[in-house]
């Protein structure tokens, strides 16, 4: 998968979960791409690794690079 393949699915999945795009993080850090979801709830992507860090409340919840994983993650805090 392309990292603009990726961004797109990890982005649809995002966007139908209630999250809205925030802003592109630091260069040393890759530049991720932030969603973030009250409460407190943010997760970053990165395209050109393709990677994912969920993170609640601060603390990182979850890691992956299965966009179905993320997914599932997702699910998982809503119940």
């Amino acid at each position: 998968m392309t990292k603009e393949e990726y961004k797109e699915r990890s982005e649809d999945v995002l966007l139908s979960a209630g999250f809205r795009f925030s802003h592109r993080g630091c260069v040393c850090n890759g530049s991720p791409y932030i969603y973030i979801k009250q409460p407190r709830i943010e997760v970053n992507t990165w395209p050109a690794r393709g990677l994912w860090k969920l993170f609640v409340r601060g603390s990182t919840h979850a890691t992956g690079t299965s966009i179905s994983d993320l997914h599932n993650q997702l699910n998982n805090l809503q119940q």
